[in-house]
């Protein structure tokens, strides 16, 4: 039964009541983790921020942040990343060739004593190829950790990512924010009650404008070493192919992609817009468009054989559903729910996991799922626009 009022719909809801609280290490102090992150954090019931990670040098805005958001100690990263151990593992950005001689004069200085016990879990917000270090000396210090999507710039470094965070045995979560928001998580049910029929097809698209937002052309988004496959589909379709493969419980077999980058700016990568089609099993296809070159929108509509559901503003924060069961239609508006919200929601959410000591999701292999997918769409797409027959997708065994 599709239900008639919002307050029945429930986001990630915590396990338990407490005081206690989580803190957190907030590492990458970009556009995202200030502007968005920071205030969800603190807006927090059960979690804190004691320490901000800076890629680069501490400086006002920096010791302004810190003052800001109450936290106590504020290092950069190449503080943190002092606390390595094992020169032995290759942990640049993946375009570069340097390695480690395994000597100790090439171990890095530590001149500053960094006390990890103002922290229990660590968030990482920077470029994509630079969450592995980060996540690797977390997972050695046995700080849960917090990743933002996607989890690395290619599956081999997620792997990477995942395995040392389990030989470890330290919780590792993906920031999926979508996956926190009430309606989407109210879609899911009605398309597991069946209330729409067999879903046979599911529509998307995903659009920002780039360099609108962020003029400069020389941004990590732009650049492979940090990147990883692209930008378009790494940076906007990866949460198409997440919800997705949430909202149906089931992954995407094969893919049939087109890539195009043909724009000042984007000459280094495969795509400022990509158009795919996914096949999931029992016949289910999703029809998804994504660009870095057009004006901020997001929607994804589930078509079944007995109804459909529309949500629109999915992928920005504030989502409409709008339910067509049958005899039942109605839309339902949830834009007090922001996108601050869904964040405040993964923070809550995976404090209330480490709190209870409970298994996260998403976790560590969904990301890497995600990542199978992108690889296949982009070695389908190939840059070449000519992607026209299917690409099966290979995932790891532990998928």
């Amino acid at each position: 039964m599709v239900r008639s009022t919002l307050s029945a719909i429930e986001s990630h809801t915590r396990q338990i009541e407490t005081t206690e609280t989580v803190r957190y290490a907030v590492i990458g102090l970009g556009w995202w983790a200030t502007e968005m992150a920071l205030p969800a954090l603190t807006a927090a019931d059960n979690a804190t921020v004691t320490t901000l990670v800076a890629e680069e040098n501490i400086n006002t805005d920096t010791q302004e942040l810190a003052r800001r958001y109450g936290a106590d100690t504020t290092m950069t990263s190449e503080q943190f990343l002092s606390l390595e151990t094992d020169t032995g593992e290759q942990h640049n950005l993946i375009g570069s060739t340097s390695s480690s001689s395994g000597n100790e004069s090439d171990k890095p200085a530590n001149n500053n004593i960094i006390d990890t016990d103002l922290y229990d879990a660590v968030y990482i917000a920077t470029p994509n190829a630079a969450h592995l270090p980060y996540a690797r000396i977390a997972a050695a210090q046995e700080k849960a950790v917090l990743c933002e999507k996607p989890i690395e710039a290619n599956v081999e470094r997620g792997n990477k990512l995942r395995t040392h965070c389990q030989q470890a045995n330290v919780p590792l979560m993906i920031a999926y924010r979508v996956q926190m928001h009430p309606l989407v998580r109210y879609a899911r049910e009605l398309i597991d009650q069946g209330d729409i029929g067999d879903v046979t097809v599911i529509q998307s698209h995903h659009t920002q404008p780039l360099l609108k937002m962020h003029p400069d052309t020389n941004q990590w988004r732009l650049d492979p070493a940090q990147t990883g496959y692209g930008t378009a589909i790494m940076d906007l379709g990866v949460y198409t192919i997440n919800t997705a493969r949430f909202l149906l419980d089931a992954d995407p077999i094969a893919v049939s992609a087109v890539t195009l980058a043909d724009t000042p700016g984007f000459e280094a990568v495969p795509d400022d817009r990509a158009a795919a089609i996914l096949s999931f099993p029992d016949g289910v296809q999703l029809v998804a468009n994504t660009t870095q070159r057009g004006q901020h929108g997001s929607g994804m509509k589930i078509i079944g054989t007995q109804g459909s559901l529309d949500l629109q503003g999915i992928f920005r924060g504030q989502c409409s559903l709008t339910v067509a069961a049958g005899d039942i239609e109605g839309t339902f508006e949830h834009t007090q729910f922001t996108l601050h919200d869904e964040m405040t929601a993964v923070f809550e959410y995976f404090a209330d996991c480490l709190l209870t000591d409970k298994s996260v999701s998403p976790d560590g292999a969904e990301a890497i799922a995600d990542l199978s997918v992108m690889r296949a769409m982009y070695a389908d797409g190939d840059g070449n626009g000519d992607g026209s027959a299917n690409h099966a997708v290979s995932y790891p065994e532990f998928v």
